[in-house]
């Protein structure tokens, strides 16, 4: 690791670099999709895996933990951290374009942290309402169920998804984008159904037999365990991962 730890100076100066367990780098925002998109596109170890996307908060600053490793060499990892001390309107760059498995991952740290990244095109929440009060995994969350009363209402899903762009000349934009087209044929899967074993839905846009795009709403099956393990110590929190669904009780 210590040519990576060259190359990465090299693309960031001033980034902080510690060889922990895993090599670990912390960038400022604005620095983190150039270095990302350098290490994505290593000529001898390009690091093209993105592990995990970790949302956090340090009570005086909320920031994102990225795991990635190699395609080519799996043992190979690196973590980049990046931060903001915005709570009010946390925004950092999205990886989006680099890592398709960042779409949901970054949509639920907003949920969970209310960061928002900029240049994701789709800045719903994830696993939760999107007139949701609060974000549930802050040290400073309000749990007061007189916030989120629970309603038997049907809700509404929504087929807008609101953006935050940024320009050719730096300017930030917000703006909401249909996910389906006008002409779009979708049919729904689940929330129950035998071929998804477990509680999930599927908004299905359909040409033909050609499946064009997928909606998931997967909120169904969360509930706030993570916020409890907060307080309890591992083998306490041991029983609650069988009640998260009945396929997840190994994590």
């Amino acid at each position: 690791m210590f040519q990576m730890k060259d190359f990465i100076l090299n693309i960031v100066p001033d980034a902080v670099i510690e060889e922990k367990q895993k090599l670990t780098v912390t960038v400022e925002p604005k620095k983190l999709h150039p270095l990302i998109k350098a290490l994505h596109g290593h000529n001898e170890l390009p690091f093209d895996y993105l592990v995990s996307l970790i949302g956090m908060d340090w009570e005086d600053r909320l920031g994102v933990i990225y795991l990635l490793s190699s395609s080519k060499d799996m043992s190979k990892e690196i973590v980049v951290i990046t931060t903001t001390e915005d709570r009010e309107n946390p925004l950092l760059y999205s990886i989006t374009d680099l890592y398709e498995a960042a779409h949901l991952n970054e949509r639920e740290v907003y949920a969970m942290f209310g960061i928002r990244f900029i240049n994701n095109p789709d800045m719903r929440r994830f696993l939760l309402d999107g007139d949701w009060n609060g974000f549930p995994l802050r040290k400073d969350y309000d749990d007061d169920p007189k916030l989120n009363p629970i309603t038997i209402a049907n809700k509404e899903i929504t087929d807008l998804a609101p953006r935050i762009m940024e320009d050719e000349n730096g300017n930030l934009v917000e703006s909401v984008a249909n996910i389906f087209d006008e002409n779009d044929y979708i049919i729904n899967i689940g929330p129950q159904h035998p071929s998804t074993h477990g509680v999930m839905h599927f908004r299905t846009a359909l040409d033909g037999e050609i499946v064009k795009k997928i909606d998931v709403n997967s909120g169904y099956i969360h509930r706030g365990i993570e916020k409890l393990c907060e307080s309890m110590t591992y083998p306490q929190s041991l029983h609650l991962t069988d009640r998260l669904d009945y396929l997840s009780a190994g994590i």
